[in-house]
């Protein structure tokens, strides 16, 4: 039975752990929470999770802002974060999609793979060649550097979409992103939250 038993896990570790995400910064930083599995309570986990460093933070500095009485009707809608749907359908959707989306995908490109190698795609003698590039991958996965880079696209993406309402010249256009003053346009608390945390999270 103990021979069985070894030759069964030696066919497991045999067969391709091909992967574009394990081991990764973002699932390392994952697991050192408790949530790098991809059991569904550890995907529920990782979208509150998201969800309380995205969403909550600007919902609580919301609270606490103050839209002018005399504000046109439009402006105070702009200003008014609980019913900016895009804000609800970024955090609340796109992220819990993204987060299954990866398991999905991730799941999907094992199999692949494992499939070309045990479907004869890959011939009995390459299988040592496709070993050391996938262990290459591997490598280069859990390099910080690529995720640095993804992150600051984020964040130049971020300031892209948001950064432009500074410049505004009506004075009418007020969102709860920015808001007009006497010495010129500058980022509410949500809206600083949203462009510099918020935001490039979701981008990333």
């Amino acid at each position: 039975m103990s021979q069985l038993a070894e030759d069964k896990n030696h066919q497991v570790e045999a067969q391709s752990q091909f992967s574009l995400f394990e081991g990764d910064l973002v699932n390392r930083a994952f697991g050192a929470l408790g949530l790098g599995a991809r059991k569904p309570f550890h995907l529920i986990g990782r979208i509150l999770l998201l969800i309380g460093i995205t969403w909550c933070p600007m919902a609580v500095m919301a609270c606490f802002t103050v839209i002018p009485a005399n504000a046109p009707a439009e402006a105070k809608a702009a200003m008014n974060f609980f019913i900016d749907f895009a804000a609800y359908t970024q955090f609340f959707i796109g992220i819990p999609l993204f987060i299954i989306g990866e398991r999905i995908i991730s799941k999907s490109m094992l199999e692949a793979a494992r499939d070309f190698e045990e479907g004869g795609v890959v011939l009995k003698e390459d299988r040592s060649k496709l070993a050391i590039i996938e262990n290459e991958v591997a490598r280069l996965r859990r390099k910080a550097s690529p995720e640095i880079i993804c992150f600051a696209i984020a964040f130049v993406l971020s300031l892209l979409t948001i950064g432009p309402e500074l410049f505004w010249d009506d004075a009418k256009m007020q969102t709860w992103h920015v808001v007009k003053e006497v010495e010129g346009r500058k980022f509410t608390p949500a809206g600083a939250w949203e462009t510099f945390i918020a935001l490039p999270i979701q981008i990333f």
